[in-house]
Parts: C-alpha cells; structure tokens; sequence
C-alpha cells in the first residue's frame, strides 16, 4: 500500500473523517497526518508550517494551495522551489510544476464521509440560508458585507447565520432544511471554489453562487444559480430565484453535484487517482533524505493587529510574481 503523509497549516476540521470509517485508506493508499520520516508521496496543504525531514522521492512532493489568488497570500511563493508539482487556483503563475485547479478544501459539515454517503435527503421547509461571518479583513470580505448589507436594506427573507450574527454549531442544521443556500466565495476567478459551495452540495441546497468562473468545469451547470453580488440588481435576483422552483427541477444536478463532491472532489479520491497515475508513469522514482524549511504564514500573524496587517499588505503587494 503507498504511504502518504500529509502536511497541513490547520488543524480543524478533522480530514482524516473524509475516508471510509476515518482511517485514512482510499484504494490502495494510506494517508497519514503523523510525522512518519519515511513515505511514498508527501502532500502540503498551503504550506509547512514547521521543519521536516523526510524520506521520499523528490518528484512525489507536491503542494495544494488552498488559500485564494489574492496578493495577500503571494508570501507562500516563497516555498515554492521545494515542490516538484503545485496545484494551484492562481492563473498567473506558469511553468512546468504548476496545475490550475482548485484546492479541494474540506467540508466544514460536521459528518463524516460515511454519514454522508449514507444520509436521505431532508425535508425542506425553509426557503434561503447563508452562513456567513462579519470578518472584514480583506476586500473580497467587505464586499461580500455590502452585498448582505444590500440584501437586508431589499428585505430579502431568509435566515442568517454564523460567527458574528448566529452561531451555529453544525452547518447542516442551517442548511439541511433550505431549499436554497448562498454560497459567495470572498474573490472571484476561474478555479477558486470553497467548503461554502461543497457544503450546500453535501445538505442538497442549492447554491445561488458567487466565484469560480469555471465552475461548470467541475460541476454540472443545472447544480447552481450564479448571481453577480456586485450588481445592483442582485438583490431582486435573489428573491426571483427562491420563488422559483428551480431546486426541485435540477434534483439530479443537485445529486450529481453532490456526488462528485463525495467521490471525485474529496482530496483523498483525487490524491488517490493523481499518485495512480504518477506511479504507473514513473514507477522508478528513488528516494531522498530532504529537509523541508518552515514557511510560516505571516498573514495570520500581522492580521491580529490592523496597524501590522495593513504594514504587511504593503510589504505582500512588493513580492514579485513566481516564474
């Protein structure tokens, strides 16, 4: 069985619960989260957050970006050179290592993959939810406040939760019961689609979305209504769009979509299916002893104190593109 050790820069939620029964083994793989010294693949999640050193073919280390194409995140470049591929949401960059793709975050329902798998679909008795928070760091988050702001100033009915308006300890309990979700990702490009829109799917909401611009690439386009939430008249499409009855005409979109989450999104399938691949085109690649720097992420640092985030933005603005 290949052994996989994952390396990643959070530790909630739990990832290992996205694998039949928790224990981490998909096909004829083994990912591990503990520190082991020596593995098949090595696979970063954002980037390494403290010093390692590890046994592995060099060709088998590769990175997922997981944060959005923002400058703000450009600091993670700097840990670039140590990856032999980098699957990434961020177009600008190019070469041979680099992937456009999405990051496969993890769902942020607490169910496991089982449970999932497992669960009918609820009765929906409710017409539109978004769960959603006030922070109001970057741009992509203010802008996705002045569109709430819109919507309430509209009197648009639906229910509103999470950190600063309603906490919720389970997304499904918001979302398993509304016919609709909103589901408005912080940017907008081509790759760029999050635990928000995968959630929606995982509870058969449908997502009225902001984000990806690709999203037909990865899901099927009956599955989700697209909205502009820079477009004044976004308010009154919401409302057009929860009179419908769209979500009961697309239910096997819906389904679709949610499978594909489950099965082909999930980053253990996918990671699954990539070092099948990688072992059947180059079955003789030999190990190394390598020694893998720390690249801290100095965004949540600086992001504590507004004077410091705002010093640090200018400082993340000046580094210059990868090549």
């Amino acid at each position: 069985m290949t052994l996989v050790r994952i390396v990643k820069s959070w530790t909630w939620p739990d990832l290992l619960r996205q694998t039949p029964a928790g224990d981490g083994i998909w096909d004829e793989c083994r990912f591990t989260l503990d520190p082991v010294e020596r593995c098949d693949f090595l696979v970063a999640l954002n980037h390494i957050p403290a010093d390692l050193a590890v046994t592995v073919p060099p060709s088998r280390v590769w990175l997922f970006m997981q944060e959005p194409p923002e400058r703000d995140y450009r600091w993670a470049e700097r840990g670039f050179h140590h990856f032999s591929r980098i699957h990434t949401q961020d177009t600008r960059l190019r070469g041979p290592s680099i992937v456009h793709t999405h990051g496969s975050l993890p769902w942020h329902l607490d169910r496991t993959y089982e449970e999932l798998l497992d669960a009918d679909r609820p009765e929906k008795t409710r017409d539109l939810a978004w769960i959603t928070s006030n922070l109001a760091v970057t741009a992509g988050h203010r802008r996705r406040l002045r569109f709430l702001r819109r919507l309430l100033a509209a009197r648009v009915h639906f229910d509103l939760y999470g950190r600063g308006f309603r906490p919720i300890a389970d997304k499904w309990d918001a979302l398993a019961p509304s016919r609709y979700a909103l589901a408005i990702e912080k940017m907008s490009c081509e790759h760029y689609w999050t635990e928000k829109l995968a959630d929606c799917f995982l509870a058969w909401a449908m997502p009225i979305y902001y984000g990806a611009t690709r999203l037909e690439d990865y899901f099927p386009a009956e599955s989700f209504v697209r909205i502009d939430i820079n477009d004044p008249d976004a308010p009154r499409r919401v409302v057009e769009i929860i009179r419908s009855d769209l979500a009961e005409r697309n239910r096997a979109a819906i389904d679709e979509a949610r499978r594909r989450v489950l099965e082909e999104h999930n980053l253990f399938p996918r990671l699954a299916r990539l070092i099948a691949e990688e072992r059947a085109s180059n079955p003789g690649a030999a190990p190394q002893r390598l020694h893998l720097p720390r690249n801290p992420d100095l965004t949540r640092y600086y992001a504590k104190t507004p004077v410091l985030f705002r010093a640090w933005r200018r400082l993340a603005r000046q580094v210059k593109p990868a090549r």
